[in-house]
């Protein structure tokens, strides 16, 4: 198992936290905790099996490098050396595991680790957190916007611009709407739950405040409602404690 969080110093990690059987490939189990990249500052917690279930990344298992085989997979992962300055990525990959009677997208370890030891250690500069919005979100949602929609609103806008957004190559593997749309319940249709376990729809309604006083002062430049939607249910099913969405290390939650 192993364990993600922030430093002081501005790193997010994946750690070790208990010892794996030899193997040529090992699934990761990586809960929601805040930690430094200090081994005798690591926080305890209960590990959670959180993992992805989208097609954007390779379908056999590739470790995170500049010559892995898949063309995204190999962009992204040379992005992250490069733009992020990240460390220890070539030793994790994406790929398949079984979960009961179907598989599902996780991310795993490539050889054995060893307990507190850090795995992946990745910059602030590729972190998506509160308070990082562009000036333009920042004048655009001075009204009607909680913090969180407000980072929606911005990762909406950045998702737009493409490659031509400095986080563009993470932001492409990101789960699209058919994606989510077969699983989870912020796209439930037909079906309808009891009020105390709604959750969607009262956080529905938050981003659909913000986004009609975003869209009243932006005009016809702003992103569309389902482009804003999807920003707010990836920012939500993404975000880890304090360092909020990270570059790879976000891949194992939904």
């Amino acid at each position: 198992s192993s364990r993600v969080g922030s430093s002081h110093s501005g790193w997010s990690i994946i750690s070790a936290v208990a010892g794996m059987m030899p193997s040529q490939w090992h699934f990761v189990l990586l809960p929601l905790l805040s930690l430094t990249c200090s081994p005798a500052n690591v926080a305890a917690g209960e590990a959670q099996a959180l993992v992805r279930d989208d097609a954007q990344f390779p379908s056999e298992p590739q470790p995170c490098m500049r010559n892995a085989s898949d063309p995204r997979w190999a962009r992204f992962c040379a992005w992250m050396a490069d733009w992020c300055g990240a460390s220890g990525q070539e030793d994790v990959f994406i790929g398949e595991f079984a979960k009961g009677d179907s598989k599902v997208r996780g991310i795993g370890v490539r050889r054995d680790v060893a307990r507190d030891e850090f795995l992946v250690c990745v910059p602030r500069t590729c972190w998506l957190g509160e308070g990082m919005e562009s000036r333009r979100i920042q004048e655009l949602t001075s009204q009607g916007c909680d913090s969180e929609a407000r980072l929606a609103l911005h990762l909406a806008e950045e998702k737009r611009k493409g490659l031509d957004s400095p986080l563009g190559l993470y932001l492409e593997t990101l789960p699209s709407e058919e994606d989510y749309r077969r699983f989870h319940p912020a796209y439930l249709q037909g079906f309808e739950l009891a009020p105390d376990i709604d959750y969607w729809a009262s956080w529905g309604s938050t981003i659909s405040t913000c986004y009609n006083a975003y869209k009243q002062k932006a005009g016809p430049s702003a992103v569309s409602y389902p482009e804003a939607y999807l920003a707010y249910v990836q920012l939500l099913t993404r975000r880890f404690g304090d360092v909020d969405m990270v570059a790879l290390l976000d891949m194992p939650n939904t």
